[in-house]
């Protein structure tokens, strides 16, 4: 029962604090913000002070529940506001802030009573905001302080925070509330210092301080107090300028110097023409250097019509260093070509100076958007006078976008040589750059081309790799260690290097016992292990159990122990070549048809009758659809090779010169890693295909398919030579022709890299001679590629031809001379275009048929 009477009590309680506050017109909403006791009080409050008084703003409201002496605080407030109606603004000069005046004509303005209250509320915000009590405010100063419409409610809050105390006159307190409205980013609470320095009235006119919040201004002043002297001088003259911080920190060295300057030239000059002189002198850095060329200048010529000698800043150039330029017209000269060559003459650059007038014509020429133009490259990168006549004319192709100037380093001048190296790469190659350490640029810049010519670094390296690899290479070059330390693994290229570098910790351990390519890219590839291992005979001893690759592959291959047993020794071999992680990053991309048949191939290899697999008995012939006799099929089966002075060119169809094909000795879009037709790889394993590999001293630098298959001249008749006779003539009548097809060996084209125009000739011309070889020894038709034009033998002619695209076990194929992906429905037709094709042999029997 005594619960019963206390809920009711509750109840009643409740009932008539709500009844209350619905009576002063307090917002329900606080029910659930505040206690009963503290809304009754509330209440209390108001029926004393505010009897009568309706408050619906919620900021208001909120601060009568919560400050227990706002009440009374407000009810004076209210005796000290004005009633007068407030006088409409002028015609298209509205007030600042939210218009007070209702858009129908004729409507009577508000009260200055009414908007006044509406102030209170964003006053009292601002002050709950930063954590002040509106009450400690004397409220006749707060009053006025309502009446500084120009002020946002938080800069009325610094000015009654700061402004209030010590009797100010009238003309003090204007000053300080015309330098709030002027600030930007004001502190609540000022030092008297700052206090001072907002009397000052420069404060109210200079154009910085709208525009740098104010505590990064007054940390410059404070440090260089000089500097108040620059805006008191530019105020009483009266100088409409947009000086901004930085200009002022190029003053603080020479700040008395620019103040007596600058004095002495305003007694010279007018107003409006002092604007516009600040305004170049600006441009130019705002140092004491250009003030004195001025002073003496206006001292030997008084009396001058500053509006045209300032009308332009090429005029103002001109005028304070005198016609540097003999051939080029400042005046004449584009906006982009002026700002360099005014930053020229007022930096002195004479040597620039000199190029210039001396080949203005290439200077001229140079299009907006060479590199040449980007400011902050001239400025802050690279030195204008150690451009040469070769430089300037190779400024015209080198545009902007491919050398972006944030990719520079911070206060690093680059030489001409530095940015042609850098210019292009990506950003990778950037910051490599920037931390190599080393002082000579000469060094730096071989080292940065051995890594870019072969577009070593990957777009993906990390920080912390870019960094080791830097570390590495500003002891020696890449290929200082290729043939030094390195000098022990055959056929290792400079890739493999990099990732050695940058992994060199983790391998010094192993290194010494690795005597092949292949023995690294296994220890690459199994790093974490490599700590449990001395040697690496040990680590490919047990690669087996510890390759993910392997482990993955022979998983979705779904071996079995039996398998694995019989054939361990292949498939231990298989995974130290590094065909495991071939296989596994490569089934990744194939659909489960495909992924199928390259199992079947893989499994072959594992076997090692991949041969048997490739060349199994009738495919070969069902790939050309056409019957071919044994010299067709051993010698296509053969391969041959030819070496002459360090250069070898060599047929290959194992699994891992077929898989590698896309990646050496470039990457191309068969690259079983990201190619654009990776899946087509999966056809190169097909009887009728084959590739040649150019190697020179053990390096792969040349790449060509080879392919067995049939075609015809283009144009030719097609049909069947069986007519009826002539039988007037019957001995004329024609033997029925043999088949026009010809079984054609076809030379695709050649992807050479690493090679200068010499060796690529040579490389070409032995892809020729073997597959000319190869073609005699079969008795077959050749064609190539027209890019070996100028590379092959005589007897060759451009010739239209009807080539055969065969059938494919892999669904898909890609033909580089015949527009590249050839899916099934081409399988069994014909394509022309237009080839080098052999003048002897079946040509000239299919000619004469």
């Amino acid at each position: 029962m005594p619960a019963e009477k206390s809920f009711l009590s509750l109840v009643r309680n409740r009932a008539s604090v709500i009844m209350n506050m619905t009576n002063y017109h307090l917002s329900l909403d606080w029910v659930r913000a505040y206690s009963l006791d503290q809304l009754s009080a509330c209440c209390e409050r108001m029926a004393e002070y505010l009897s009568g008084e309706s408050i619906a703003d919620k900021t208001l409201q909120c601060e009568l529940i919560q400050n227990p002496a706002f009440a009374a605080y407000y009810a004076k407030l209210m005796t000290l506001l004005p009633e007068e109606p407030e006088s409409p603004p002028e015609p298209n000069c509205p007030r600042p802030g939210p218009s007070r005046y209702p858009a129908r004509p004729g409507a009577k303005p508000d009260s200055r009573h009414v908007c006044s209250l509406s102030g209170l509320g964003l006053l009292v915000q601002a002050s709950q905001k930063y954590r002040r009590n509106i009450t400690a405010y004397p409220a006749d100063e707060v009053a006025n302080a309502l009446e500084l419409d120009e002020l946002s409610s938080e800069q009325k809050l610094v000015f009654l925070e700061n402004f209030i105390s010590g009797n100010l006159p009238p003309e003090t307190r204007k000053a300080a509330a015309d330098s709030i409205k002027n600030c930007i980013d004001l502190p609540v609470t000022l030092t008297q210092g700052q206090k001072d320095f907002l009397l000052e009235p420069f404060t109210a006119s200079r154009y910085i301080f709208s525009l740098v919040p104010f505590d990064e201004i007054w940390a410059l002043v404070e440090s260089c107090p000089g500097l108040k002297d620059i805006f008191r001088l530019l105020h009483e003259l009266g100088i409409d300028e947009t000086l901004g911080l930085e200009d002022y920190r190029a003053m603080v060295q020479d700040v008395s110097e620019c103040g007596r300057l600058l004095r002495s030239i305003a007694r010279q000059m007018d107003a409006a023409a002092m604007s516009g002189f600040v305004s170049f002198w600006r441009k130019g850095g705002c140092t004491a250097y250009e003030l004195r060329r001025m002073e003496r200048w206006i001292s030997s010529h008084p009396g001058q019509d500053w509006d045209g000698l300032l009308s332009n800043y090429s005029g103002y150039i001109n005028l304070l260093y005198g016609k540097r330029f003999k051939e080029v017209d400042l005046a004449g000269a584009e906006d982009y070509q002026e700002d360099i060559l005014i930053y020229a003459i007022t930096q002195n650059k004479k040597r620039f100076i000199r190029l210039v007038d001396g080949h203005s014509d290439v200077f001229l020429r140079l299009p907006r958007t060479s590199m040449l133009f980007q400011e902050r490259l001239y400025r802050e990168h690279f030195n204008l006078n150690e451009l040469t006549e070769k430089a300037l004319a190779d400024c015209a192709g080198m545009a902007q976008g491919r050398l972006p100037v944030d990719r520079l380093s911070p206060g690093y001048q680059y030489s001409f040589q530095e940015l042609q190296a850098l210019y292009g790469l990506p950003n990778v190659y950037f910051k490599f750059y920037a931390a190599l350490q080393s002082d000579d640029k000469d060094y730096k810049l071989t080292v940065l081309k051995q890594l870019s010519k072969r577009k070593l670094l990957r777009s993906v390296m990390d920080e912390a790799e870019i960094s080791i690899l830097a570390e590495r290479l500003s002891v020696k070059t890449l290929y200082d260690w290729l043939e030094k330390d390195f000098r022990h693994i055959a056929g290792l290229a400079a890739g493999d290097a990099v990732e050695m570098l940058i992994h060199l910790d983790e391998l010094r351990g192993i290194l010494p016992s690795c005597r092949r390519r292949a023995d690294i890219q296994l220890a690459l590839r199994n790093l974490k292990w490599l700590s449990q291992y001395g040697d690496i005979e040990s680590l490919k001893a047990d690669i087996i159990q510890v390759d993910a690759d392997w482990k993955s592959l022979s998983a979705a291959m779904g071996l079995t122990p039996e398998f694995l047993d019989v054939y361990h020794d292949n498939i231990l071999r298989f995974a130290c070549a590094n065909g495991a992680y071939i296989a596994e990053r490569y089934r990744s991309c194939l659909d489960g048809q495909r992924q199928e048949a390259f199992f079947r191939v893989v499994k072959a290899e594992l076997m090692g009758k991949l041969d048997e697999l490739k060349y199994f008995e009738g495919d070969l012939q069902r790939e050309l659809d056409s019957p071919l006799t044994m010299p067709v099929k051993t010698g296509w089966k053969r391969n041959l090779g030819i070496s002459r002075n360090g250069l070898e060119v060599r047929e290959h169809d194992d699994f891992l010169s077929t898989m590698l094909l896309g990646t050496r000795p470039q990457r191309t879009c068969m690259s079983y890693l990201d190619g654009a037709y990776r899946e087509c790889l999966l056809s190169a394993f097909d009887s009728n295909k084959k590739v040649l590999y150019a190697s020179f001293d053990g390096q792969i630098i040349g790449r060509a398919f080879l392919r067995l298959t049939k075609g015809r001249l283009a144009g030719a008749d097609q049909r069947g030579g069986f007519t009826f006779v002539d039988l007037e003539n019957t001995a004329s009548r024609p033997e029925c022709p043999s088949n026009r097809e010809q079984i054609t060996l076809f030379l695709e084209r050649p992807y050479i890299s690493g090679a200068g125009p010499e060796l690529e000739g040579k490389i070409k011309q032995m892809f020729t001679e073997l597959a000319c070889r190869k073609a005699d020894g079969m008795n077959v038709m050749l064609i190539l590629n027209t890019a070996y034009q100028g590379s092959c033998e005589a007897g060759f002619a451009r010739t239209r031809y009807d080539i055969y695209i065969s059938a494919s076990k892999a669904g898909k194929q890609y033909l580089d001379s015949l527009d590249g992906e050839a899916s099934v429905t081409a399988e069994g037709s014909y394509k022309t275009n237009t080839f080098l094709v052999r003048e002897t042999g079946a040509l000239q029997c299919a000619c004469n048929s």
